[in-house]
């Protein structure tokens, strides 16, 4: 398992100072296993709803499935120096970060 790879693995949440993408996205949790799933759970007021994706990482690009209803998506990643995780959206949207949980 490569380096940025690895740096992916575990559970990650939505910064609570990302104010953008809180609104946009709300409170999204992501949680990386080493056989490339990942679930992706947003927090609603009354409810959770998880969806079970797949991932994969390729020179500093993540790329995500959802069997279920088959479409990738592409975005390119980093961490910054204090150990969050920032997924970059297409322009004109900011960038979104997560924290470590």
């Amino acid at each position: 398992m490569k380096g940025a790879e690895a740096g992916l693995l575990g559970s990650w949440r939505r910064d609570p100072s990302d104010a953008w993408s809180l609104r946009e996205f709300g409170d999204v949790s992501l949680r990386f296993e080493s056989d490339g799933s990942l679930l992706y759970t947003i927090r609603l007021p009354n409810k959770e709803q998880t969806m079970r994706l797949t991932y994969t990482v390729a020179d500093g690009w993540l790329t995500t499935n959802q069997p279920s209803a088959p479409r990738e998506h592409r975005v390119e990643f980093f961490f910054t120096s204090d150990g969050r995780l920032g997924l970059k959206n297409p322009p004109p949207a900011p960038t979104t970060f997560y924290v470590r949980v």
